[in-house]
């Protein structure tokens, strides 16, 4: 190589010097084992060959100095090998007995990467040349057989050329042959060996000059690939000029687009467009199409189709409709269509548990640490201190307040369609009002805004959407009642609160059940006093269009009667809605004699307002089994017995109090119908195992109500036990709590009944307690 370094070869060994050939170290990496090697070439300090002259006949190559060695057959056309000779990397010249050929590409092959096709290499011309003459056409017998194979294959393909195909030159015949003609395909970056039979080939040399390999012109070369770059492009730019056109003039076509993108490529696939529909799904799609599909005009457009039935959720593709749902928009729009239907069944709701009409009644908020009375509730008067600032509304009072009612009232007016009625002006909300028992609240509501806006399509209660919607406050909770559901569902309720989270909610119950935040109001509506009666009478009357039902005398008769019974009752000086409701229900019900007698006994009409308003609840029960005049003379017996304007918080003991239940059998069906009661608040006093209690007696009416028809046939029982607490009552022993005594009654294992733990729990404690029932009918409120 130069002055210094030298390489040398043995059969099997290589050996390199680096001071001009006084010292020689083998290059113990490269043992070539059986082998016989005959010459090397090097052309600079890191490339390098050498020929192994054994079986193999197999040139092996180096590019790192000797250190490692790949070999490299170059499909030698004939054996016994004498010489080779290099000038450059990969071009030289292979001596053998036969002949010579040239080696090109010896370490990679001949270079054909560049072509653009298999077909692209126009010809290849072979030079045929005897050692002491020149060949000539004469020469050549018959035809001449050109076998010709590519890297990668062990077959030889045979190419029969005529003789007229050889052209005498002063070189030799020059045979050339077009492999596109012959159907013989060269891939790019392939190695091409050739050989000719001759039926006299002794003395015949093949000489493969890989210099003379030519080519088609570049347009004639690369013309199938220019037409469908040339048809791609006019395509390409044709789309982009549409979408462009189509953003301008119906922009909600786009939506179409990507909703049908998979259908298009496929489309155009089978036309041979593969570039084409690459570039729609990687490019025009994400790029362009999704670009401009949330841009404001684009959405407006899609809005529009989407209020008029032509659009559905349903035909977005998840990956655009979650963009979407960040959009104010498309939840407002999401809203707008749905607005006045589910409004409608809230108030279907409302109206089916008789709180759908609304009478303004003194409340008093609290927010924080403040704390403010409200005479007159009405949109202007919550609208301060409902804002968008406030997430949550607790409405919390005793039974019988109207709760559900107000916040039917709140919800309502949150879906006001003008903004000047509406509770927040600044965009309607959504309310779904949860009735019961619940499980899962996401499902709950999507089951209630399917019942008030039935939608076929199938995403448009989707969970990522109605989550959405409750976080940007388009989409409310109202709980109704969590007092007076199980301790499950009301887990269920919080949760969700928290962790969807549900940025505005509503919810009644007879205790706090949140804790209050500064971004949350308490809302707590007052019993009626004496002043507020005659109001509420007129107002309710005036709202429900009983004016000619109801007379303005018979609502003064009706407002005195209850005045006098506030007047002459101690301390307690209110009397819950749910009462006055239920008295002018029953009194609008009553024909022209009913309504002379209540004239003539308003305390015995009182009892009986409540006895017919159970029996309104209830009418096809099938556990009505018992004479209705027995129930009715039971239900008015206990409605007189808690109405009495005597009726006051005493002392009674368990004992007392045990001897009112007989031993009829009917203990499990009387503790089922326990169970069935409303919410019962005890005060517990630590004095020796005696409790006092405060029950709202249209509550205690309806708890006993209850019992009477789960006691069936056996009235007796029942009956027993009125007339002794009735006893009781007049001798001044036992008046009130009769129900808590009764549970300690069905307790004792005398009755052998199998208490819950919540009745077991019932016993003289030193602190505050609390205990929820299931109510029979939701109607009740």
């Amino acid at each position: 190589m130069d002055e210094s370094n030298g390489w040398l070869i043995g059969d099997q060994w290589v050996f390199h010097t680096q001071d001009g050939g006084s010292r020689w170290s083998p290059v113990t990496d490269a043992q070539f084992p059986d082998s016989a090697l005959k010459t090397v070439h090097f052309f600079d300090a890191d490339h390098g060959l050498i020929f192994d002259a054994s079986d193999t006949q197999w040139f092996y190559a180096t590019n790192d100095g000797g250190k490692t060695w790949s070999y490299y057959d170059p499909f030698h056309f004939t054996n016994n090998y004498k010489q080779s000779a290099f000038s450059r990397v990969g071009t030289g010249v292979y001596l053998g007995q036969n002949g010579t050929q040239t080696l090109a590409g010896a370490a990679s092959g001949p270079d054909l990467r560049g072509i653009a096709q298999a077909s692209g290499l126009e010809s290849i011309r072979l030079i045929l040349v005897r050692k002491d003459r020149l060949l000539r056409n004469a020469d050549i017998k018959d035809d001449m057989k050109l076998m010709v194979r590519v890297k990668g294959r062990s077959d030889w393909q045979t190419i029969t050329l005529p003789s007229a195909a050889a052209l005498e030159t002063t070189r030799g015949l020059e045979i050339s042959w077009r492999p596109s003609d012959q159907y013989f395909r060269v891939e790019p970056g392939q190695i091409i060996s050739q050989k000719i039979e001759l039926k006299d080939p002794d003395g015949l040399t093949t000489v493969v000059p890989f210099s003379d390999l030519e080519y088609q012109p570049f347009v004639q070369r690369y013309r199938s690939q220019l037409f469908w770059a040339l048809l791609t492009s006019v395509i390409l730019l044709g789309s982009a000029g549409s979408i462009c056109a189509a953003y301008l003039l119906r922009p909600r076509i786009l939506f179409r687009v990507v909703a049908k993108q998979d259908e298009i490529c496929e489309a155009l696939k089978s036309a041979h467009l593969e570039i084409v529909a690459q570039a729609v799904r990687a490019l025009f799609v994400p790029l362009l199409i999704n670009k401009l599909c949330l841009r404001e005009s684009a959405q407006r457009s899609w809005a529009a189709a989407y209020l008029a039935g032509d659009e559905t959720i349903e035909d977005l593709p998840r990956s655009l409709r979650s963009e979407m749902l960040k959009t104010d928009l498309f939840l407002d729009v999401w809203v707008r269509k749905r607005l006045g239907s589910v409004r409608k069944y809230l108030s279907s709701q409302l109206e089916a548990i008789g709180c759908l009409n609304y009478i303004p009644l003194p409340i008093t908020i609290r927010s924080g640490g403040s704390k403010s009375d409200i005479p007159s509730p009405s949109v202007e008067a919550l609208r301060d201190v409902c804002n968008e600032n406030k997430l949550g509304i607790a409405i919390v009072a005793g039974g019988g307040r109207g709760k559900t009612t107000l916040a039917g009232k709140l919800g309502r007016w949150l879906m006001e369609e003008r903004a000047e009625q509406r509770l927040r002006p600044a965009r309607p909300v959504l309310c779904v009002l949860i009735l019961g028992e619940t499980s899962n609240v996401i499902a709950s509501v999507r089951s209630a805004l399917q019942s008030g806006y039935p939608d076929e399509d199938k995403e448009a209660y989707d969970d990522s959407l109605i989550i959405a919607a409750f976080r940007t406050q388009r989409l409310a909770l109202i709980a109704d009642g969590l007092s007076e559901i199980s301790r499950s569902s009301v887990n269920c309720i919080q949760e969700a609160i928290k962790t969807i989270p549900i940025s505005l909610f509503i919810y009644s119950a007879r205790k706090q059940f949140l804790d209050l935040s500064p971004q949350q109001i308490e809302i707590a509506p007052e019993e009626i006093g004496r002043d507020w009666v005659p109001r509420f009478i007129g107002e309710y009357v005036l709202t429900n269009g009983l004016e000619k039902i109801i007379s303005a005398n018979d609502q003064l008769l009706l407002a005195e009667t209850v005045i006098a019974l506030v007047d002459k009752r101690r301390g307690h000086k209110t009397v819950p809605t749910l009462f006055l409701r239920i008295l002018i229900q029953t009194f609008e019900k009553a024909d022209e004699l009913q309504r002379r007698d209540w004239r003539n006994d308003a305390p015995l009409s009182l009892g009986e307002t409540a006895q017919r308003f159970i029996r309104e609840v209830r009418p096809s029960s099938d556990q009505i089994s018992i004479d209705p005049e027995a129930l009715a003379q039971a239900a008015t017996m206990l409605a007189r017995l808690s109405l009495a304007t005597d009726f006051v918080v005493r002392p009674f003991t368990v004992a007392s109090a045990r001897s009112a239940l007989p031993e009829n059998g009917k203990s499990e069906m009387t503790l089922q119908a326990l169970e069935d009661c409303t919410v019962i608040q005890r005060e517990i006093t630590a004095a020796g195992g005696r409790y006092r209690f405060y029950l709202d007696p249209i509550a205690e009416y309806l708890a006993a109500a209850s019992w009477v028809l789960e006691l069936g046939d056996d009235l007796s029982a029942w009956l027993a036990h009125m007339a002794a607490i009735e006893k009781s009552r007049q001798d001044g022993r036992v008046v009130y709590g009769y129900l808590d005594a009764l549970a300690d009654c069905v307790r004792d294992p005398k009755f052998g009944a199998q208490v819950p733990d919540a009745i077991s729990s019932w016993s003289a404690k030193n602190d505050y307690t609390e205990i929820q029932f299931v109510r029979l009918e939701p109607a009740v409120r």
